[in-house]
């Protein structure tokens, strides 16, 4: 009499088959997880830069152009032209440095103002990790330029190697760029 084997996976082979499966998803969690924060991080920079855009213009409609803005004061800038132009859940425009936050949770902070320009200083996810310059940190310019009487130029950019960089690269992080470490607006990583 002939005994017919089984051609079933043995526990054993399973639980090899099943490990393996386990190493190779650990393998590829990480780099996805990583490449999705780049792509979220990059995408959050340009939403701030839009709505820095957004904001500018809705206060060239209720204060006239950027040429005459007040531009002497932190608290002054941010309680006429940010504040009233900007969806929020909270602010504090009399704080040291006066700040918003967006109803999109991004913290916008106004950093310098010298007469022809404010900075503004945008935590994309507000005080959520990895909380680094030129990650989720950006600095943003609202400029106005008198050149002579019949050049004029008023904008909303971004100030800083990184965010130029962002701009210039469809607001997606370069390898080049995630791996540098930005601790300033003069760092040059390269790009």
């Amino acid at each position: 009499m002939s005994i017919k084997k089984s051609k079933a996976l043995s526990y054993v082979e399973l639980i090899l088959v099943i490990g393996l499966i386990g190493v190779v998803a650990a393998l590829t969690v990480v780099p996805f997880k990583r490449h999705s924060q780049r792509k979220e991080l990059g995408h959050l920079a340009r939403k701030a830069y839009l709505t820095l855009e957004d904001v500018a213009d809705n206060a060239i409609l209720t204060n006239g152009p950027m040429r005459n803005w007040n531009m002497s004061s932190n608290s002054g800038f941010c309680n006429t032209y940010l504040l009233p132009n900007t969806k929020t859940t909270s602010s504090n425009c009399s704080a040291s440095t006066p700040y918003v936050v967006t109803k999109d949770n991004m913290r916008m902070e106004v950093a310098e103002c010298n007469g022809n320009m404010c900075h503004v200083h945008v935590d994309v996810n507000n005080d959520l990790p990895p909380n680094k310059t030129g990650k989720d940190r950006f600095e943003f310019q609202f400029t106005k330029i008198q050149q002579d009487s019949y050049k004029i130029g008023e904008s909303v950019r971004p100030h800083c190697r990184t965010e130029k960089y962002l701009m210039n690269n469809n607001w997606e992080f370069s390898d080049t760029l995630w791996n540098c470490n930005v601790t300033s607006c003069d760092t040059d990583c390269g790009y």
